[in-house]
């Protein structure tokens, strides 16, 4: 289950079997069942035992291969790397590939899943894909240009983000081409010597990103220890900025907290997008109380937050 990408008949009789044990016991008399598979995985608050469909498990398990092999350093990533990526990309392989197990092609089935969920934070960009990877505010460039966009950028299919270090600028009819190029730039001047950082995005990173990369832009990151030194040392950013990073940084860690332990404790849950609405008018709510006071410290705070959003 863990290390394999079962067939969808295998997954539809280990359910059966699960089902008849339910209600028959070591018997396994599937004609016993009064409620189907199906209901019995709902949640408990829909009526169900809260049991997670094995169709979903698998998949999870398959997508916490392809976070191993982009993010992790042991001997089965260096042996794919070697032996079936090559000096190419994981995600430039074809899925009728004929080099690897049945089990490595149903692992590239799940790229375009993963694509949901991975993103980088490029530091030196050595090994980061420029076309493929989420790097910059854009997203996936493939997915924003297609293939045409290699041509007209002059950035070939297979190059990585540190490539592009020797890019030149050049202005384009099309903005989406002057929007990328202004993504490149962005990049040179952050460039750092230092490994690129794997994230896997969840719901704490979309909350952050939502909320604060109008905040923070160039400096925009998810790494704890360089937001800590981004609220507690030396800044070019303004008094109201600087509040701003502090009090959103206190509130989406206490909120994801919270919001943690009600569903750990099986008290239902918050959706995503609500969450952010109810910090986004807490943000709101704190500049309406500091100039109800008569404070003139954050007077341009509202103004700053709107220009944000």
């Amino acid at each position: 289950m863990a290390a394999f990408r079962l067939p969808s008949g295998c997954i539809k009789e280990i359910e059966r079997i699960c089902s008849a044990f339910l209600w028959s016991g070591p018997e396994l008399d599937g004609r016993k069942a009064k409620i189907s598979w199906e209901d019995v995985c709902l949640t408990k608050q829909e009526g169900g035992l809260g049991l997670r469909p094995l169709k979903e498990v698998n998949q999870v398990c398959c997508l916490k291969l392809v976070w191993r092999n982009l993010s992790a350093s042991s001997l089965w990533v260096n042996w794919i790397k070697v032996y079936l990526i090559r000096k190419g990309s994981f995600w430039t392989i074809k899925e009728t590939t004929q080099s690897g197990s049945w089990m490595w092609k149903k692992i590239l089935k799940c790229r375009e899943r993963a694509k949901d969920f991975y993103i980088v934070e490029v530091r030196d960009g050595r090994n980061t894909s420029f076309w493929h990877e989420k790097w910059s505010s854009l997203g996936c460039l493939m997915d924003v240009v297609r293939d045409g966009g290699c041509i007209d950028m002059g950035i070939a299919t297979n190059e990585t983000v540190a490539d592009c270090l020797r890019h030149r600028r050049r202005h384009h009819r099309v903005q989406i081409f002057n929007r990328i190029e202004v993504e490149i730039e962005r990049f040179k001047r952050s460039w750092v010597q230092e490994d690129d950082i794997p994230l896997w995005r969840n719901e704490k990173v979309q909350i952050w990103e939502t909320l604060m990369k109008g905040v923070l832009k160039d400096q925009y990151t998810v790494n704890w220890d360089t937001l800590v030194s981004l609220i507690t040392g030396d800044s070019r950013w303004s008094k109201t900025q600087l509040f701003i990073e502090r009090y959103m940084l206190q509130s989406v860690v206490h909120t994801t907290w919270k919001e943690r332990n009600r569903r750990r404790h099986e008290e239902g849950f918050v959706p995503v997008v609500l969450l952010i609405k109810r910090l986004d008018k807490n943000m709101r709510n704190q500049f309406t109380v500091i100039r109800r006071r008569g404070g003139k410290k954050y007077e341009d705070g509202m103004a700053t937050w709107f220009d944000t959003r």
